[in-house]
Formats: structure tokens, sequence, C-alpha cells
């Protein structure tokens, strides 16, 4: 098993062996905004019997927020969650 370590800021997961429930990420927009999404779990064969569970499966959530650069800890903190 990986050993669990922070992500340096902004990140690519390749796969979600260091991803944890709460990391946030950016979205890039067509417009030269950014959008914010969370990550709400990582599901396992226990937790989510019928959905394929892999090295890539994670549900994510896109959060109530648009800046003008990527976003940072203090702008996600707290925003609700439109859709995951």
């Amino acid at each position: 098993m990986p050993t669990k370590r922070p992500p340096a800021y902004p990140f690519v997961p390749r796969s979600n062996a260091y991803l944890e429930p709460g990391q946030f990420f950016a979205i890039p927009l067509n417009d030269v905004r950014f959008a914010a999404g969370q990550v709400l779990t990582i599901p396992t064969p226990e937790t989510a019997p019928n959905i394929a569970c892999n090295t890539r499966a994670v549900v994510l959530g896109l959060l109530d927020w648009v800046g003008d650069r990527p976003p940072t800890a203090g702008d996600v903190t707290r925003r609700k969650i439109l859709l995951g």
C-alpha cells in the first residue's frame, strides 16, 4: 500500500492512491476563470459493491465557487456541493 503524502497544489492525480475526501482541485473554464471540485469519497468493493472499483474510481463534487484564479483552501471552505 502506498504511503499517503499531501499533494502539492495544483495536482493532477493519475490514480486514486493519494486521494482523500476533502481534497480540492481547479477546473479551468472556457472564459479563463476557474471552478472548483472536491473529492467526496473513494469507492471500495465494500462501500460500493455495485461500482467497478479500481485505482481510478473516485466520486467528485462540483463546488459553488468560480474565480479568476485556481481555488485555495480558503476559497472552498464551507462551499456547497452543487453536483456530486
